[in-house]
């Protein structure tokens, strides 16, 4: 707590602080500990922080690359096997970005590291769109032969859903 206290109190040393932090957590024996980082894909997009040193790359058009900030940085490594008492899950949120694809083998992922969510099995997608429902995502509550419907049009395919239910929701509200 001293050292979080201290990060707060001087933003400059922040980042030191965060990083001092995590090399206690991966040794603390105490403590279980557990990273889990979502939106990775979203940390091989350029930020929004200009440098003149990125000037010249047409990929990042003068913007700061996430994995050359120190922060981003720290949680990006795959070391999740170096914590003594824990571990680290990654995730990505989607394949497809504009201009983008996100696979395994371009950021780097070990082998046996990533799966891929195939499409949902009827009952799966009940629960996704009640989930969807009762966190207030989707406004309508369907009856079970507009689940079935659904998920015969998109087979399971939960991208698929959203593409179809947007579209619906258009012209429909």
């Amino acid at each position: 707590m001293d050292i979080i206290d201290l990060g707060i109190a001087m933003p400059d040393l922040a980042t030191s602080c965060f990083g001092e932090l995590l090399e206690q957590l991966y040794a603390s024996e105490k403590y279980h500990t557990l990273f889990a980082i979502d939106g990775f894909n979203d940390w091989l997009k350029p930020s929004n922080y200009l440098s003149f040193r990125y000037e010249s790359d047409r990929r990042m058009k003068g913007y700061i690359p996430p994995h050359d900030i120190a922060l981003v940085r720290m949680l990006m490594k795959f070391d999740g096997h170096r914590i003594r008492n824990g571990f680290k899950l990654f995730a990505t949120s989607h394949l497809r970005q504009y201009k983008h694809l996100c696979e395994p083998q371009d950021i780097s992922i070990p082998e046996g590291y990533h799966a891929r969510v195939d499409n949902l099995a009827l009952n799966d997608f009940r629960n996704m769109v009640t989930y969807y429902n009762l966190t207030e995502w989707m406004p309508d509550y369907f009856r079970e032969w507009q689940m079935e419907s659904w998920y015969m049009e998109t087979q399971g395919n939960w991208w698929a859903f959203h593409e179809s239910f947007n579209r619906y929701q258009r012209v429909h509200y």
